[in-house]
């Protein structure tokens, strides 16, 4: 499976630990669970709706969504990493979930899909052209009026902030700081989608970007008919 973006060919060796890695990691920004229930939070997702887990690693956002849309609804989980989704169907067992082997990039998904759509801490991993794919796919599998939630990166106010910040950057590679000084609002009003929310907290670590699928466009009765 080819890419045009960049993957780290590390996750399959760290999917047996990616868990605790990731814990670890959001300590500072106080803590995993904190910033899995502002994305559930941000995506708002109701019974019986259809949810995108896209990137999901081990799912265990994927597993939340699950109980969130209940037994009519369904949540599907994508990941590049084999050994990752093998980890997340181990943690998972809700049968309304479902993971996927894809490229987000070229997702074999049909289009106007899914009422939701979720990335987490995964287009700091992609190249530019990585990310526009995987945004524009978004884009394409959302229905009218569905929402993207993307929690991710950002680069935090204040000296000492911003010293710890470059310190974990520096077990980042350069598409992380690239996507850093990406004006992501605008990227994702570029691809269509409406106004766009961004909200920056976790000490000012993270940043979750909520943008929604904007309905069509009434079309005109026809001269006589309004």
């Amino acid at each position: 499976m080819s890419t045009s973006g960049y993957y780290r060919t590390g996750c399959h060796r760290m999917a047996p630990f990616y868990d605790h890695l990731v814990a670890l990691a959001l300590l500072p920004a106080g803590g995993e669970m904190r910033l899995r229930r502002a994305v559930l939070a941000a995506a708002s997702v109701e019974p019986g709706q259809r949810v995108l887990d896209l990137c999901c690693g081990t799912g265990t956002l994927a597993g939340l969504l699950a109980e969130e849309v209940g037994a009519a609804g369904e949540v599907v989980g994508v990941d590049f990493s084999e050994a990752m989704l093998a980890a997340a169907r181990r943690k998972v067992r809700a049968s309304n979930a479902a993971f996927l082997h894809a490229n987000a990039e070229e997702l074999p998904l049909p289009s106007d899909r899914f009422h939701r759509v979720t990335i987490t801490l995964a287009l700091h991993e992609l190249t530019a052209r990585g990310r526009r794919n995987v945004l524009a796919e978004a884009y394409r599998v959302l229905q009218p009026g569905g929402r993207l939630i993307i929690a991710d990166l950002h680069y935090p106010p204040g000296r000492l902030k911003r010293a710890l910040f470059r310190l974990y950057m520096l077990l980042e590679t350069e598409n992380a700081w690239e996507m850093v000084r990406e004006d992501l609002p605008a990227v994702l009003k570029a691809l269509g989608f409406g106004p766009v929310q961004q909200d920056v907290g976790f000490g000012g670590f993270l940043q979750i970007l909520t943008a929604t699928k904007p309905l069509p466009a009434a079309t005109p009765a026809p001269p006589g008919q309004e």
